[in-house]
Parts: C-alpha cells; structure tokens; sequence
C-alpha cells in the first residue's frame, strides 16, 4: 500500500496503473464505471474546497486507526462469494453518501453490526457534525464494535499499564468486599440465634407473669366469644340429634312407653289436651327439635348448673355411692352459702381459684400436670356416665334403632358432646364473671314476644326482625325451648354482681302457632279447634 501526504487529493491506485480521484460528496457507490473515471474537481458546484481527514475513505477490512496527517491511498476489497468472480468495492463511509446508497431496508438489516454513531446519523442524526466523529464500519459481526476497537487502539502501553493496575485493584477490592458479606452474613446467623433465645426466654417470663396475674389468662373472656361458643355447642347437639332420631313423631309414641311419654311432656306443653291424645307429625323436623330440647336440657343440668361435677368418683362400687356422691353438692352449698350472706365478692373469688387450682396453666410443674391428668380423667368418667344415662333414659324411644356397633358410635359422638360441654364450663368457673343458665321450663306456657330481650323464635319460624313478619308470633304459647337462657354478671374486679345481669344468648322457642306447623307435638280430638 502506497502512502500520499497530499492532503487535497487522495487517489486510488488500481491493478491496471489507473488513477482514480476520489470526490466525497460526487462519487456514487452504485456507479463503479462513473467513478473511476470521474477527475477530481474541487471547484465543482461552485463551491472551493480540498480534501481533508474527515474525506477519509475506509475500505471494507480489518479497521485500523489513521492519524489526521496520513492519508493513504485505498486498496480495492477482494471479496470471495462462492463461484461469482471477485468484485472490486470501495466504500465510503460519509453518512451523506451511505444514506444515499442504503435503503431503509438495508439500514434496518444492518442494524445489530452498524456503529451506533453512523446509525443514529442515518436514522435522523445525533446532534453531531462529521468532523466530530472517527467513523469506522465494518460489516461482519463477528467484530467487537466500532467504537471498542477505536477506544482501544488509541490506547498507550502506559495508558494499558494503567488500566491492568486499576484492573488489579479492582479486584482486590472485590475480594475484600466478599470477605466483609461472608464475615457480615456469619454476623445475621449468630444475631438470629441470639434473637431465638431472646424470643425462647421472654414467653417463659410471659408464661410466668400471666400464671400468677389474675388479669391475664382468668381474664373474662368478649360475650360476643361466650355467645359463638355456645352457639356451636348448640350446633352440635342440633347435628347429633339430627342424625340418630326417629323419623316421625307416630313412631316416637310407638317406642315410648306411658312413664317416658310422661317423661317428655316437661319439655312440650299444650293447653286443653287429653293425655290420651297422640303426639303426630308428619316432618322429621319435629322429632329432631324435641330430642334437641331433651339433649340441651340435660346437658345443661348436669354440667353448666353443676361446674364441680367431676370431682364425683363415677368409677366407685354401689356401696361407696351413699358416701361420696356428694361432693360436688358439698362444693355447691358452700358457693351458695356464701352468696346468701351477702360476700359476692368473696364467694366468686372462692369459685375462680378452686377452678384455677384444679386447671393450672401450662407453665405449672409435675403436680399441676398430675391435676390435668386427673381433671381429663374425671371428664371422661362422667361424659361416659351421663350418656349412657340419656340414651337410656326418656330419650331412647325417639332414638332409632341401629346394630350393636352403630349404637357404640353414637354412644361415643355423644360422650364426645359432653366433654366438650365441661370443658367450657371449667374456663368459664375460671373468670370472676358470674356465668347463669336459667331452666327451659322456665318459659314454658308462658306467651311468646318478639321484644322480650330472654327469648327469640327459632329460625324454622322464618320471622325476620325488621320485616312485617316480625310480630306475627306475639301472644302465641311456648311449647318448646330449645335452649335456657344465659346472662352474665360482675367483671375482673370482682364487683358489679347487684346489678343487672347482662343477656349473652337468648332462649330459643318453638311456639303452638305459626303457618307451616300448626299442631307441632298434641292433635286435638276430633272436632276440637287447636290452639
């Protein structure tokens, strides 16, 4: 390759000895013929300029930096496709002549291997004059970019020395800030241990703290959370009778003799009525209500109206009975003793620690675990005790008959009610608050108000409270109460018991009149209007 210091008049050699002139802003790279024939005219237009380096033509090739004061004299570019003979290409990297010679296709298609300052210049500029920019282009991709390889042949060894140094030190400092995360993440590991322990110890202290606050865990429980309790006890008597109990009332007097008729009609009342009457329906959602009514009121009896019933030893002989079935009477006289000398206040703290005694907290050692067991095993006694007894008892001819081994799963998902109902009585003996259950029979025969503030009709009634339906019941006899009423009295400090007990859930009733059961447990005799 020849080098020419002209600065106005770069020339290109061919093969043949011919001298071609280059004119940046003339030549046109799609007439080869043109412009090797083309002279050199500076003037040409009328416009006097020459040559300088920003006239730099690069051929198509391995890029090379050139000082502002070298111009060479370009070579043709041989390029080899396949069997075509080798074509001879000059081209000039003015973004004025490539935007004439490229079509936006091209452009579009050159994009990814383009250098970023000739493609902005074709795509609408970038602000930037040409003498502004060192334009190389190259149109094989597997180079770095244009602007890497200018950067970098610019560079001095002492530039590249540099370079190594900071690269080394950069490193270095990568290293070390490595060290710090691992140092630093050994650090979170032994904080979050520390933090468990931290955690492992102050619930010991609150555990301690709450035991021996009478605040704490005593503390009387949200009525709205004693009402959904006992409003899911309720929902599982309702389910177990539901499941086990005779299909129709005919078949109840079928199955009951004369004393367990008698039995049931604590629970119903109907005025007018003859004893020799028959109880009839032809729904099973009257049997289902009536051994809800039985279940509930003898749950309540014998649990909620009698907290100590398991200090009993259910498991005693017949002989031992007349000596130690009244312990939980004795409890209950001396409570009641002393609510009938006026010391409330006393009494109900006397009620809460005998429960608390007998149910320590999970913090309490080898003696209160002793107390637990016991407590559990006495529960179960009596469930076991108590269910035999109701199934056995006037509600066994509304219960249908099934096979030995059905008979023991019902006997078990009712012993399984029983416990239940204990364990809600213990929490609830626990707090200072006093919790009563006043009896079913209190409302029975009495006349049914829908602003009486003790009792509401069951849901099968359909009333809606704001409706016009509202009153529709009012006046009319109670003959069921499918659940007592409960009220509470007093606070965590022990006082407020004179004053008026607070209604936590009401009395549910089925009353003798309403549209879609007129008659639910006595038909009248014939001729007789039902009431």
């Amino acid at each position: 390759m020849q080098h020419s210091n002209t600065r106005t008049s770069p020339t290109i050699e061919w093969g043949d000895g011919t001298v071609a002139h280059s004119d940046p802003d003339e030549l046109d790279l799609e007439d080869q013929t043109t412009r090797e024939k083309a002279p050199f005219n500076p003037w040409r237009r009328g416009r006097k300029r020459s040559l300088d380096a920003d006239d730099y033509v690069h051929v198509d090739g391995p890029r090379e930096v050139i000082a502002e004061d070298e111009y060479p004299p370009l070579e043709p570019v041989r390029q080899n496709r396949g069997n075509d003979e080798t074509q001879l290409q000059v081209q000039r990297l003015s973004p004025k002549s490539l935007k004439k010679s490229l079509s936006a296709t091209e452009i579009d298609s050159h994009r990814k291997i383009l250098p970023s300052n000739i493609l902005k210049s074709l795509l609408g500029g970038s602000g930037q004059t040409w003498k502004q920019r060192v334009i190389t282009l190259d149109w094989r991709a597997k180079h770095q970019p244009a602007d890497q390889q200018i950067e970098l042949a610019k560079l001095t060894e002492d530039d590249i020395s540099a370079l190594v140094a900071q690269i080394k030190l950069l490193k270095g400092e990568k290293a070390q800030l490595a060290k710090q995360a691992l140092g630093m993440q050994a650090r979170i590991c032994s904080l979050e241990a520390d933090h468990e322990v931290i955690k492992s110890l102050l619930k010991q202290e609150q555990l301690s703290g709450v035991q021996t606050d009478p605040q704490g865990v005593w503390a009387t429980e949200e009525e709205t959370d004693v009402a959904r309790k006992f409003t899911h006890l309720h929902s599982g008597i309702n389910h177990w009778a539901k499941t086990h109990c005779v299909p129709t009332v005919a078949d109840l007097v079928e199955n009951c003799t004369a004393l367990e008729l008698k039995a049931l009609r604590q629970y119903c009342w109907r005025p007018n009525v003859s004893e020799r009457n028959k109880l009839s329906d032809g729904k099973k959602t009257a049997t289902i209500l009536i051994l809800t009514a039985l279940l509930t009121q003898d749950i309540y009896a014998k649990i909620f109206k009698n907290p100590w019933f398991f200090i009993e030893r259910y498991h005693c002989t017949r002989d031992q009975d007349d000596d130690i079935t009244a312990r939980s009477e004795v409890m209950k006289g001396v409570y009641s003793l002393m609510l009938n000398s006026g010391q409330f206040k006393e009494a109900h703290k006397w009620r809460a620690q005998s429960f608390r005694v007998l149910f320590p907290g999970a913090g309490d050692q080898s003696n209160a675990m002793r107390l637990r067991v016991y407590a559990k095993n006495q529960f179960e006694q009596a469930a076991k005790l108590f269910a035999k007894s109701f199934v056995e008892g006037p509600a066994r001819g509304i219960l249908q008959g099934v096979p030995m081994h059905a008979q023991v799963d019902r006997l078990t998902k009712l012993e399984k009610l029983y416990v239940r109902a204990g364990e809600m009585s213990a929490l609830l003996q626990m707090q200072l608050a006093e919790i009563t259950f006043h009896d079913q029979n209190l409302f029975l025969n009495q006349r049914f108000s829908s602003a009486s503030p003790h009792i509401e009709a069951h849901r099968m009634h359909g009333l809606d409270p704001e409706g016009d339906n509202a009153t529709i019941l009012d006046g009319v006899p109670i003959c069921l109460v499918l659940n007592p009423l409960i009220r509470r009295a007093g606070n965590d400090d022990g006082e407020g018991y004179d004053q008026e007990p607070r209604t936590i859930l009401k009395a549910q009733t089925k009353n003798s009149k309403n549209a879609q059961h007129v008659t639910l447990f006595y038909c009248p005799k014939r001729g007789q209007k039902a009431v």
